[in-house]
């Protein structure tokens, strides 16, 4: 099992597992590309890729246009350079043996050296959980609280079909967190602390 930015071919196959388990259209192949992306895959020599992490450099007040329901979570971000850890996708068979970690840590690292001060995480709640939780924690992450169908407006712009709610728009909810790169778990450029 090895970790590398992702090929061409590494990418066909991101989409199709984002398209499971994210829904489809959820993610494009600029999702994947940079310079504002920070795109890491895990490829097991004999199945392919098994899992994905993506990250964004971003601005205030575009991610609060794109996500207007996690606003009040992210004012205190406002003076902040921010990252984004757009997605997290292991497959099922995979799951539980440290592959996500990995990409989250090395995913926060390549976004801290771009400048990143601040990584906010918006974890899908699917029913009564919060499947990302775990990992969210184990990567230094603090909850912050969440929001009511963040993806709505994101969904009806952009059209892409989610898994939970079918066509558009989502009205799913997500958990919000934040994590402060200088907290005392983390070795990343920052010390000012909104939260």
């Amino acid at each position: 099992m090895h970790h590398r930015v992702p090929h061409a071919v590494d990418i066909e196959a991101a989409l199709h597992l984002s398209a499971a388990e994210l829904g489809v259209g959820y993610l494009t192949r600029g999702d994947f590309s940079p310079p504002s992306s920070y795109a890491l895959v895990a490829v097991d020599d004999h199945i392919g890729v098994v899992g994905f992490a993506i990250g964004h450099r971003c601005d205030y007040a575009p991610l609060c246009e794109t996500y207007p329901a996690a606003r009040h979570l992210l004012r205190p971000l406002q003076s902040f350079r921010l990252g984004l850890l757009k997605s997290v996708v292991v497959r099922g068979g995979h799951r539980g043996s440290g592959i996500g970690l990995r990409l989250v840590e090395d995913c926060l690292d390549g976004l801290a050296s771009s400048g990143a001060e601040a990584m906010i995480m918006f974890a899908w709640r699917r029913g009564e959980s919060v499947p990302a939780a775990s990992l969210a924690r184990r990567c230094g992450f603090r909850a912050v609280g969440e929001a009511e169908a963040l993806w709505h407006a994101d969904s009806l712009e952009r059209r892409y079909i989610c898994p939970t709610c079918g066509a558009p728009p989502c009205r799913c909810s997500a958990a919000i967190y934040v994590k402060m790169f200088g907290d005392s778990d983390s070795d990343g450029p920052a010390t000012r602390r909104p939260l």
